[in-house]
């Protein structure tokens, strides 16, 4: 279980987390998490691939990513403006979503033998995971499903084992944060939850300032500091072949940066680019792919090809 106590860690031990779920929300309707083979069948455990909970024609659905074939449709709800995706042990979807302002879970009764919904007042940024997925933990049967969210200016959780019935406190959110982004085990072996970060900025493309709202309905300038790493991913790029990408170029304004490359959902590549000349990857064969820059530099461009001669000869 990953909330030994049922509360969390006196001090913070934070890590990235697991794929998929370190893949940044852009839309708070679309989420992604690892699983098993089919819905209803988790015969192969449940980290045997990624999957895709998103909202079209006012219907959660759910498939496999990135064929995103076969689709089920889960069920109807118009006016849904977030969601988060798990599965239980039995590969059963969990669904945590607002719908007009109303939190509620979409979950697998097994005393009614069957998927129901239940509200939950009050309840904002609510989001689900499967504290952990590995085989010899599922088996043992201390895993859970665990619904967490904010409410009231605190933290909270509801666990599966509980039938979502019995709310426990995570602690108080810090000052200036509404929401949970993410849920879900790290690359430590710990569970994390991801919150937003304080205050929303506004960049004056002009003059390259930075703003922020002080929490007394003022906005003022933000000066000095260390600069700090950002994180950019593309949007996925789907080819009609499946090619190999053997080499990369970043032009930034300043070196180092860091080069993520994900081919069919999965990272293959993790790269230091300490200048602008090409730097080699590993030789994997893809038909959907994303890049990702970590870095507190201005990046321009990223380019791709299939060999250093190919590269150059764009360059001539």
């Amino acid at each position: 279980m990953s909330l030994p106590e049922n509360r969390a860690s006196t001090a913070p031990v934070p890590s990235a987390l697991l794929a998929p779920d370190d893949i940044e929300r852009t839309d708070r309707r679309v989420d992604f998490e690892m699983g098993g083979v089919a819905i209803g069948d988790a015969s192969l455990g449940v980290q045997v691939r990624h999957w895709r909970a998103w909202v079209a024609d006012d219907t959660v659905r759910v498939a496999p990513w990135p064929e995103l074939t076969p689709i089920t449709a889960l069920f109807s709800a118009a006016g849904v403006s977030e969601l988060s995706l798990a599965f239980d042990q039995l590969m059963h979807p969990t669904i945590a979503f607002v719908q007009d302002g109303l939190a509620k879970l979409y979950w697998y009764d097994t005393l009614a033998g069957a998927q129901v919904t239940t509200d939950y007042p009050g309840v904002t940024s609510p989001v689900v995971c499967l504290d952990d997925k590995r085989d010899t933990q599922v088996l043992a049967g201390v895993t859970d499903v665990l619904f967490i969210y904010a409410r009231a200016g605190g933290v909270w959780y509801r666990q599966q084992r509980d039938r979502f019935t019995i709310e426990r406190s995570l602690g108080a959110l810090p000052s200036g944060v509404s929401r949970i982004v993410s849920a879900g085990m790290g690359t430590n072996g710990r569970l994390q939850v991801n919150l937003s970060l304080p205050p929303p900025l506004h960049v004056d493309l002009e003059s390259d300032e930075v703003f922020t709202a002080d929490g007394t309905g003022a906005v003022r300038a933000l000066h000095g500091g260390t600069v700090a790493d950002a994180r950019w991913r593309s949007r996925i790029y789907e080819l009609a072949e499946q090619p190999s990408f053997g080499w990369a170029q970043v032009e930034a304004s300043g070196y180092p940066v860091t080069l993520r490359l994900l081919a069919d959902g999965l990272e293959i590549a993790a790269v230091a680019v300490p200048s602008e000349d090409p730097v080699r990857l590993p030789a994997v064969r893809g038909r959907t792919w994303q890049v990702e820059i970590v870095g507190a530099s201005r990046v321009v461009a990223v380019r791709l090809a299939s060999s250093r001669q190919e590269m150059e000869a764009e360059d001539a």
